[in-house]
């Protein structure tokens, strides 16, 4: 045991140092005290949550969850062991079994907010969200004057996808909260789910007449202005709330995307701009800041920003790409591009972080016979990556030699079988040649590794011209 730790003579003696190594933040200490103290006084049960407590803190999380279960074997009411369990659990992971202990909680302290609401959160969070919606439903009628209870029913509802329960949920809560801004929006979404505009642009401005600060709310009745084809008044409510919330990202964001889809290319730079002008700017930001320039042929201007994003976040391939991207249409030679990637990189000229992104710019670009010549003259190192032969089977793709390209995934494949993007370009190249049975078995094998819906729709829209 640590000096300064006393000998102990009474329990109260025990309960005043553990007091003071909390407060000092002494956790491993404490925990040690603790365990002297149940082996002292194995009859009072506050010694094993105490250590159970202890342990979480110090973050000796095997050990917390095994003191805590130690601990409920004795008081199997205490709410602070069972939170103790799940936190020890779920910090580690261990999600499934998170929501089991919560759900094993409840049973035993039906009456517990704090446990209900742990329940639905961490049910939510690893899709259980039949779960989430009995917790939180749960939680609602223990306290039904608290909104916030309703509106977290609604987001499992939501990822849920059980639509007619969420209206219901919606009309019943606004009910008892009518002047909630959140609520009010809540019910836009609905609306604007079921194609119903001008209620959803209903909805979202009496949530701006109870809290004209919601974001949401600016964001919904933009979006439902846009549905009605009523431009005008949705970009120029949407700037007006950018102008008053310069600080909101995500109104920038929004504002920026939806004027660079109507090709209203000015409003999208400037919105971009001062989007990543912001702290913490996300990559999407970035990516339509610099894509705009390129839609505006300001190549230059797109790739000094593209240096800009990149510099920001510089583990991020697809900033990467764009940056090699923007230099090409800049007109600049691919060596000079190398070059200007090391300087912001901070990496080997012959690197893959260096190479590959390149390599995709000019398979982007439709220069797949230099994005070959570029595969083919890698170092042996290089060369026999999965990475860099997928880019030489795309580059084969290109240029139309599909069959040359199927010979090279087939190994990948074998070698990898459950890698979705060797597979994807395996059935593009089956596709070109017109080997519809093989690629359509190789499109069912990418399904069962269920990938990113992105992923399959794309794939989809190219073997049967329809992303569903």
């Amino acid at each position: 045991m640590a000096t300064g730790i006393p000998e102990l003579e009474e329990p109260a003696q025990a309960k005043a140092a553990l007091t003071g190594l909390w407060q000092a933040r002494q956790f491993h200490e404490a925990a040690a005290l603790a365990a002297k103290a149940m082996a002292l006084w194995p009859d009072e049960a506050e010694f094993r949550a105490e250590r159970a407590r202890h342990l979480l803190a110090a973050g000796a999380l095997v050990e917390a969850e095994s003191a805590a279960r130690d601990a409920l074997l004795l008081r199997p009411e205490a709410e602070a062991l069972w939170t103790i369990l799940a936190d020890s659990l779920s910090r580690r992971g261990r999600g499934q079994e998170t929501v089991e202990a919560l759900t094993e909680a409840c049973g035993i302290l039906p009456g517990s907010l704090a446990l209900w609401g742990r329940l639905g959160r961490q049910a939510l969070r690893i899709g259980k969200h039949q779960q989430a919606i009995r917790a939180f439903s749960a939680a609602a009628k223990l306290e039904p004057e608290k909104e916030l209870w309703r509106l977290q029913l609604l987001s499992a509802l939501w990822q849920a996808r059980r639509i007619d329960q969420a209206y219901k949920t919606i009309v019943e809560a606004l009910d008892r909260f009518p002047e909630s801004a959140a609520l009010h929006c809540q019910m836009a979404r609905y609306f604007s789910n079921e194609q119903q505009h001008r209620q959803a642009e209903n909805a979202a401005r009496r949530a701006l007449e109870f809290n004209p600060q919601m974001m949401e709310a600016h964001g919904a009745l933009f979006n439902a202005l846009v549905a009605q084809e009523q431009f005008g008044e949705a970009f120029r409510g949407l700037q007006a709330a950018c102008d008053q919330f310069p600080s909101d990202g995500s109104l920038w964001f929004l504002l920026a995307r939806t004027a660079a889809r109507q090709s209203r290319l000015d409003l999208a730079i400037s919105a971009f701009e001062n989007a990543v002008a912001l702290p913490g700017a996300p990559a999407g930001a970035w990516e339509g800041f610099v894509n705009a320039l390129v839609a505006e042929q300001r190549y230059g201007d797109a790739a000094e920003q593209a240096k800009k994003a990149l510099l920001a976040l510089s583990a991020n391939h697809s900033m990467a790409v764009l940056m090699a991207e923007t230099l090409l249409r800049n007109g600049e030679a691919i060596e000079n591009v190398r070059t200007k990637m090391v300087e912001v990189l901070g990496a080997d000229i012959h690197s893959i972080a260096v190479s590959h992104p390149i390599m995709d710019a000019l398979l982007k670009l439709e220069r797949g016979d230099e994005a070959l010549v570029l595969a083919s003259a890698s170092d042996n190192g290089q060369a026999s990556n999965p990475e860099t032969r997928l880019r030489f089977a795309k580059a084969l793709i290109s240029m139309m030699a599909s069959d040359k390209a199927e010979a090279e995934l087939r190994c990948i494949a074998e070698e990898a079988p459950d890698w979705i993007p060797g597979l994807d370009a395996l059935c593009e190249a089956l596709r070109q040649q017109k080997k519809i049975k093989e690629a359509l078995a190789v499109f069912r094998r990418i399904e069962d590794l269920n990938p990113d819906q992105s992923v399959l729709r794309e794939i989809r829209y190219r073997m049967f011209g329809t992303a569903e």
